[in-house]
């Protein structure tokens, strides 16, 4: 609204170069000083009104297309709306920059040289004035608007690379959800243990299911964990006592990285032996191999926490999953079975021969079977879950392009206004040359 209202009293601020002798006319009339700074000033705020009333009806309807494609999570997401507050505040700021853009003209006009804005006539100031200040005008227009078709061309590049988001798994068939196991009922890890050993016994009874998997938490769901760590060994490119490497971790069931197709690189996935008691073990991924492992192969290496004493072997590389960001790089991560270290809540991930949304009842079945209190939340397919990930950043391209799509209109027209002024300051000199041209021969 305010750029529509401000775009509009600008244009109107450089056409103020062909009337000059308009103003010294009435002024030889008899009009003051002030009455002519009230009638430059009154077309200019008029002129960024209707502008103003452009941007009205251009953000309604820009609300209207943009609302449904809000992510489903941003807060507030129903307040925004145009109420009496924003549209008051922008009328203001439409009003003050239709003044602003009336200043130049009018202390112009207050202060012109009557008889020799008569002498020269209607246009000739027009082109002059046009060599400089709106000449700089020009140039630094299409500047930005270069700079802003660029940035407009990034964005669309980084659109279409997020809606051919590949993460490095096959998200089909995939159904996930989050359940949570009492801590009044089970007071410890092994019982804990036992539970989800049951719950996954029991998903894998149902026909459609081909595998079953178990994980913590990750970017998938929405969140992560951070921490540091230290590789022991000296060999170990970047990675001392002194610089510790900073790394996402989370904890999985063996069945994790099967059941989505993360592919294996190197040594072997977590077992069912991997459990309490057992030599405490870790998988990590290739962004973090090859950060700290350059030409060393990770397996059989130790790694510790930061604030830990205890040693945690490396057995096995799994495929980066790539994050919802185009262009940005893996991160490191570190992996754990969650046997070793379980957890009361977890997400769980079914892949199925069928569609995965069928399976939500026979899920929740199965869910009391092994304990009357488990109960399914926040159940999704992976499709959908995947498409909730990539809706804000998608969002947020689309709202920067179009921003950058209207402002290079804006230039545009700006750029046309101060050219059409210093074209109509010289339609004096153009003629002068037509007539001079010579006849053509015969």
């Amino acid at each position: 609204l305010v750029t529509a209202g401000a775009k509009t009293a600008r244009v109107r601020w450089t056409q103020r170069a062909g009337r000059d002798s308009e103003c010294a006319e009435r002024a030889a009339l008899g009009a003051g000083r002030g009455r002519l700074i009230r009638l430059i000033a009154t077309e200019s705020v008029v002129r960024a009104v209707v502008g103003g009333l452009e941007g009205i009806v251009w953000g309604r309807w820009g609300l209207d297309a943009l609302l449904p494609l809000l992510p489903g999570r941003m807060p507030r997401a129903d307040n925004v709306a145009l109420d009496t507050r924003v549209l008051a505040f922008a009328a203001l700021l439409t009003i003050a920059a239709g003044l602003l853009a009336a200043l130049g003209p009018a202390l112009r006009a207050a202060r012109h040289d009557l008889f020799q804005t008569l002498k020269e006539g209607r246009q000739a100031f027009a082109w002059r004035a046009a060599l400089g200040l709106r000449g700089g005008l020009v140039v630094a227009e299409v500047a930005l608007a270069f700079v802003l078709a660029i940035g407009a061309g990034l964005l669309t590049r980084s659109f279409v690379s997020l809606l051919d988001w590949q993460p490095g798994f096959d998200r089909q068939h995939l159904l996930t959800f989050w359940t949570l196991a009492s801590d009044g009922t089970y007071r410890d890890r092994q019982s804990v243990t036992a539970l989800f050993d049951r719950v996954t016994k029991e998903l894998r009874a149902i026909p459609s299911v081909t595998s079953v998997g178990m994980v913590s938490n990750g970017p998938l769901f929405g969140g992560e964990e951070t921490g540091e760590f230290i590789i022991e060994g000296a060999d170990a490119a970047g990675a001392t006592a002194e610089a510790p490497i900073a790394a996402r971790w989370f904890d999985m069931s063996p069945g994790y990285f099967p059941t989505l197709g993360v592919a294996l690189k190197r040594g072997r996935l977590f077992t069912d032996a991997d459990r309490a008691g057992a030599p405490p073990v870790v998988l990590i991924n290739e962004a973090l191999a090859r950060r700290s492992f350059p030409g060393v192969d990770p397996v059989g290496r130790r790694i510790r926490e930061q604030n830990s004493n205890e040693p945690l072997q490396i057995v096995g590389v799994v495929a980066d999953i790539a994050p919802f960001v185009p262009g940005q790089a893996a991160l490191p991560e570190v992996y754990w079975p969650c046997a070793q270290s379980p957890r009361w809540a977890s997400f769980f991930v079914l892949r199925t021969t069928g569609d995965p949304a069928a399976l939500v009842k026979a899920v929740e079945a199965k869910l009391r079977a092994a304990d009357p209190d488990l109960s399914a939340s926040n159940v999704a397919t992976m499709a959908e879950r995947v498409e909730t990930q990539l809706r804000r950043p998608r969002f947020n391209m689309l709202l920067v392009g179009v921003f950058a799509v209207f402002a290079i209109a804006l230039t545009v027209v700006g750029v046309y206004g101060v050219i059409a002024a210093s074209g109509a300051g010289r339609a004096r000199g153009i003629g002068g040359r037509v007539a001079r041209r010579p006849p053509a021969a015969g």
